[in-house]
């Protein structure tokens, strides 16, 4: 039961850390590439 919730918790994490990684490559780099383009 502890190992269980713990993977949980575990993927729950690795999955945050992958939607953090792709939400900051939407912030950071889509508009500079954008305002490179743009430029």
């Amino acid at each position: 039961m502890i190992t269980t919730c713990g993977n949980i918790v575990r993927l729950i994490k690795n999955d945050l850390d992958r939607f953090l990684l792709l939400l900051f490559n939407w912030i950071v780099l889509y508009p500079k590439k954008v305002l490179d383009e743009f430029l």
